[in-house]
């Protein structure tokens, strides 16, 4: 098996799909595992780049801990050095967000996190480090609202 080139962790099977079709794109393998119980099946064909659909949007912050704590631990033994990690997030910051990156950063070694919920196509952007716009009835503070401990970068 060789090691991954990004793994993308999402809430939901259509933010795994969405954020996997641009490295296929590109021609990388690209497979997604639409439960967490395919990532073997998955891993076993050797992609360049893995997403996986947790399902925790609408679940419980101890259910979605544990959900990726376990997806976590499987991509990490596939991982390589130089593998990128993205945690696909809802663009209206729905879900247990910051419970999931807590868990990710407990058992990664990230110093640093990039936020950006955004979907400028649909008039949701991040400016001044507030997610506002189309589908967010008040401005929302992404970094208070995600709630790592790792400093956290929110473009303007």
């Amino acid at each position: 098996m060789s090691s991954l080139r990004a793994i993308l962790i999402a809430d939901d099977l259509t933010g795994s799909l969405d954020s996997i079709a641009p490295f296929a794109a590109m021609g990388l393998k690209s497979l997604t595992a639409v439960t967490p119980d395919a990532l073997t099946d998955a891993l076993a064909m050797s992609p360049d780049v893995i997403a996986v659909n947790l399902g925790t949007r609408e679940l419980s912050a101890e259910t979605a801990r544990a959900r990726i704590r376990t997806a976590t631990r499987a991509l990490g033994n596939a991982a390589g050095s130089g593998s990128v990690w993205i945690k696909k997030i809802d663009s209206r910051l729905k879900g247990p967000i910051a419970a999931e990156l807590a868990s990710m950063s407990g058992l990664l070694p990230f110093t640093r996190v990039l936020v950006c919920p955004a979907i400028p196509e649909l008039g949701r952007i991040v400016s001044g480090g507030h997610l506002r716009g189309a589908g967010v009835p008040v401005d929302l503070p992404v970094a208070a609202t995600v709630g790592t401990d790792l400093p956290c970068d929110v473009p303007d």
